[in-house]
């Protein structure tokens, strides 16, 4: 149905700072939700959800609320009445740029780590730019002025989410869990060839015991994960760099090993993504 990755793949909008997913639900609707490799934030357009992150307790929002998704989080949700929701899976590359930008006006460091999930009120900020973005996915304008006009809506979100005092202050649980540092492990060094054994040295673990505790965190086998996030990033730098010279940097042994993979994961070759950007950029 709606909550799997092949459906998103196919109905969402990429731009090059955001994945926008637009979801119209029945009375009763009853699903379980997963943000992947990246932080999501979840809103409501109309309507109201039931819904309990990971272990967490459960509670109900609306459209006056918002709901910020660490990666690989784990949501269960009931819709009690008819609701269209609108969720956002920001960019690695985006929340870097509007992090340091904010570090440097506060003069402290901001960012988005170490946290489970933050539900809070939307900001008139956050409203205003959701407004904006909703009303983009709305107007036939050309491709690629929409989704331009989306990332500059989608910066200043991030923008006022990083800015305001309260939506810094995160619902912080097991900061030091070691399944979350090998997250931050694969994150720092996914580029680098880092392997399954070395993040288990790293974290004082066997292999086997590293490897059981990983899968049974995030339901995916490190090995598994560590492909799926060097894929996703294999996209956005292709497009700035050659099939080639993303393949060497990261870290795969010959060129037509990163092709396979990538075929395998999106049904299409790396140059094919390639040309299927820059048809959207020009066209």
């Amino acid at each position: 149905m709606y909550f799997n990755q092949e459906w998103e793949r196919l109905h969402g909008i990429e731009t090059d700072y955001v994945k926008l997913y637009y979801y119209d639900f029945q009375p009763g609707y009853s699903d379980t939700y997963h943000s992947y490799s990246y932080h999501r934030i979840c809103t409501i357009l109309d309507g109201i959800k039931d819904v309990r992150v990971d272990d967490g307790e459960e509670f109900t929002y609306d459209q006056n609320e918002y709901v910020l998704l660490s990666p690989h989080s784990e949501v269960y949700m009931t819709m009690p009445v008819d609701t269209k929701a609108l969720v956002l899976e920001l960019s690695d590359d985006l929340i870097d740029d509007v992090s340091q930008k904010v570090s440097v006006e506060l003069e402290k460091d901001i960012s988005l780590k170490n946290y489970d999930y933050f539900h809070s009120d939307m900001s008139r900020l956050l409203a205003n730019s959701l407004t904006s973005i909703n009303d983009l996915l709305h107007v036939n304008e050309d491709e690629k002025e929409q989704h331009f006009f989306i990332d500059l809506a989608v910066q200043q979100l991030t923008y006022g989410l990083l800015k305001d005092k309260n939506s810094r202050e995160f619902i912080y649980k097991d900061i030091n869990h070691p399944m979350k540092r090998a997250l931050e492990i694969i994150k720092e060094g996914y580029d680098q060839g880092i392997t399954i054994s070395e993040i288990a040295f790293n974290l004082h673990m066997s292999v086997p015991h590293f490897s059981n505790q990983f899968k049974k965190t995030f339901n995916i086998t490190p090995k598994q994960y560590l492909n799926n996030y060097k894929m996703e990033r294999s996209k956005e730098m292709l497009r700035k760099q050659t099939v080639s010279e993303v393949a060497f940097d990261l870290g795969y042994s010959n060129v037509s090993n990163y092709i396979d993979q990538f075929k395998k994961k999106y049904k299409i070759t790396p140059k094919q993504y390639q040309l299927e950007h820059m048809r959207r950029l020009y066209t």
